[in-house]
């Protein structure tokens, strides 16, 4: 015969190790979720330029008209965004 505290252990272990793994599935998914937030606010403050062509748009040698024009070039909604 099993003991009757491990009888009541080892389902309650169970039931804790399935518990952890479902938190650490909701937290990981929440972070997910959170960086795809923060990459889109950051395309949008940005323009639709990806962290490469951001990084390519500092340059020192570029004036930041040289930018604003490449920025412009590389993308094609570009046309329907009203000018000021």
């Amino acid at each position: 015969m099993m003991d009757p505290g491990a009888a009541i252990l080892i389902p309650l272990l169970i039931y804790i190790g399935m518990f952890v793994f479902m938190l650490w599935v909701v937290l990981s998914v929440v972070n997910s979720l959170k960086r795809i937030a923060s990459a889109l606010e950051n395309m949008s403050v940005n323009g639709s330029a990806t962290y490469f062509d951001r990084a390519a748009d500092t340059a020192p040698t570029k004036t930041p008209a040289a930018q604003q024009k490449e920025r412009e070039a590389r993308d094609p909604a570009y046309k329907y965004i009203p000018k000021k």
